[in-house]
């Protein structure tokens, strides 16, 4: 008997745990906690008014004449066209090309970025953000493997090259 008992005394706790959650899982089962109770509510007072606005300030009507370019051009109409007068005329330079400039490596570091490129004659150039290159194009972000540049209202992306290894079949 002794024995029996040394084998299961370990397990004693495991069926104490085991016998509490099956009886909290049949409260929960009856019902236990199912009702919703609301809070009682509370009367409030109306919100206050505004002060009544002054009557002895009259309003001018505005002259039909301001309103004379709404009909005579109505926002729908089939004939309308848009403004000469309004139209932006913006006259750019042709943006030099950034064919021969290759990204070749970005260095990030916590207060500085510095993006190397090099162009096809092998000159190396690193900028940082805000600086410009030779043919004026500015750096304006550099990312983790690409950089934006712009000139006017011209933009242009530059990604990081990554030479392949050639394929060797056997």
């Amino acid at each position: 008997m002794n024995e029996l008992r040394q084998r299961y005394r370990p397990l004693l706790p495991l069926a104490g745990v085991t016998a509490v959650l099956l009886s909290v899982w049949m409260l929960l089962l009856n019902g236990l906690g199912a009702a919703v109770h609301w809070p009682a509510v509370q009367a409030r007072s109306p919100a206050p008014l505004a002060p009544p606005a002054e009557a002895g300030v009259p309003v001018t009507p505005t002259p039909l004449q301001d309103y004379q370019q709404v009909w005579l051009a109505p926002l729908f109409h089939a004939q309308r066209q848009p403004d000469a007068a309004n139209a932006p005329v913006a006259t750019f330079d042709a943006a030099p090309m950034l064919d021969s400039l290759v990204l070749t490596g970005i260095v990030a570091a916590q207060q500085v970025r510095v993006a190397m490129l090099k162009d096809n004659t092998g000159e190396a150039l690193s900028l940082k953000e805000g600086q410009t290159l030779p043919n004026g194009w500015l750096l304006e972000r550099i990312g983790e493997r690409h950089i934006e540049l712009v000139n006017g209202p011209t933009r242009q992306t530059l990604e990081l090259s990554t030479p392949r290894l050639p394929m060797t079949f056997p």
